[in-house]
């Protein structure tokens, strides 16, 4: 499926920057501690969450594709030492630090069991939820030429605050701006399902892209499998639909045209945390270049591939880990074109 220079999305809003700029993206979102214990008395840390891991690959495979991407990261970060790892995880992932500091506040943190998969929070008193409550996350100076908030996003938000957001990203599109969102839905936080599944589809159907996958779907609007749910995306306004189905790869509805892509086995599966979400990235990436959904969707499948292959959300730069993505990145940007 090949559908030329897409309507709305990714490919006009490169061609919204000028000679003299790269595209500028704003991705919106809460960046956590990841506590991941590896053994009984193990515990390593490290930044995460499910935008930051999104805006780290659109940041780093837009470089490998040689169509670099300024990628500004938005959330709320106290004056805690761990906030200030935050900080320094920004740069070191090549992203813009857009952060608001919060005096008093702290950051979020999750413990993940490498083990089992388990995850347990605390972030209800965070300084990125303090901020989400109010107006100062809104993003300074020109509109971007793209937009990424997740639901879990808007699940941090006050209901002011998201329709505040639902002006904004409204605003992005009306301007010939790009906005993405994920579906990412944790019912956990969420006052009921009928809310978060009202927010889902708010937010859909005012998004150029929306990602989601079957198991999503399925708990915020009740349909059953991956056609289903493209259906449901699609009639909510969506405007380039891509369902992830995990074993069953993932599915992409565009210009009136459907296209599957079968998934690509790991060489070994070690955890699904973030897989999704460097799914969405390298997508996005390899849309904001001008390639066309089937690449998009083949090169997020072997990213997410890549990335079960380690325990968490993100490996450390300069791991094995980070290593091997680099190559799979490189790899992948030398394919020939579709």
């Amino acid at each position: 499926m090949d559908t030329g220079v897409m309507a709305s999305p990714t490919t006009d809003a490169r061609t919204s920057a000028t000679d003299d700029r790269p595209t500028r993206a704003v991705v919106v979102g809460e960046c956590l501690i990841e506590l991941l214990r590896t053994g009984a008395d193990t515990v390593t840390t490290r930044p995460a969450g499910d935008t930051f891991n999104t805006a780290s690959m659109l940041a780093r495979a837009s470089r490998t594709l040689g169509s670099p991407i300024e990628v500004a990261y938005r959330t709320g970060l106290g004056d805690d030492p761990l906030s200030g790892t935050i900080v320094t995880a920004l740069n070191d992932h090549g992203l813009v630090d857009a952060s608001v500091g919060l005096p008093g506040r702290a950051c979020g943190l999750y413990l993940l069991d490498g083990s089992t998969g388990d995850m347990w929070y605390w972030r209800g008193d965070s300084a990125a939820r303090e901020l989400f409550r109010g107006e100062d996350w809104l993003p300074d100076g020109a509109a971007p030429d793209l937009v990424f908030l997740s639901l879990i996003t808007l699940q941090q938000m006050s209901e002011h605050a998201r329709d505040l957001a639902a002006d904004w990203v409204a605003g992005i599109r009306t301007g010939g701006g790009t906005v993405a969102f994920s579906a990412n839905h944790r019912a956990a936080g969420w006052p009921s399902s009928a809310a978060a599944a009202a927010e889902a589809a708010r937010f859909a159907g005012r998004s150029d892209l929306v990602f989601a996958s079957a198991a999503d779907c399925e708990g915020l609007f009740g349909t059953a499998g991956v056609d289903a749910a493209l259906d449901s995306l699609g009639m909510l306004g969506a405007g380039e639909a891509i369902v992830t189905a995990g074993e069953d790869g993932a599915s992409v509805s565009a210009a009136g045209e459907r296209l599957h892509v079968p998934a690509v086995a790991p060489t070994a599966t070690e955890d699904a945390t973030g897989a999704g979400d460097a799914f969405a990235g390298a997508y996005l990436a390899w849309r904001s270049a001008g390639r066309p959904p089937e690449e998009a969707a083949e090169a997020a499948v072997r990213v997410a591939s890549q990335t079960v292959t380690f325990v968490g959300a993100l490996p450390r730069t300069g791991s094995a880990e980070w290593s091997a993505m680099d190559g799979l990145l490189s790899e992948l940007a030398r394919a020939p074109r579709v």
